[in-house]
């Protein structure tokens, strides 16, 4: 993840790389991702708080 920081122009950019997969003649290969955007209590990223809610956020919880 990348965050440009800019207060003007708040962009983030988010790339996501399959794992490797060597591919034969005629294979097939899916990788579904799922994104979704959620609200945090705080937009300090060193924050306890918002540690743990990302915490839960990759746990799935």
């Amino acid at each position: 993840m990348y965050n440009n920081g800019d207060a003007k122009e708040i962009y983030a950019e988010l790339e996501l790389l399959s794992p490797l997969h060597l591919f034969k003649q005629g294979d097939r290969y899916q990788y579904t991702v799922r994104w979704s955007l959620h609200q945090l209590l705080s937009s300090d990223v060193n924050a306890m708080a918002t540690r743990d809610a990302f915490e839960k956020l990759l746990k799935g919880k």
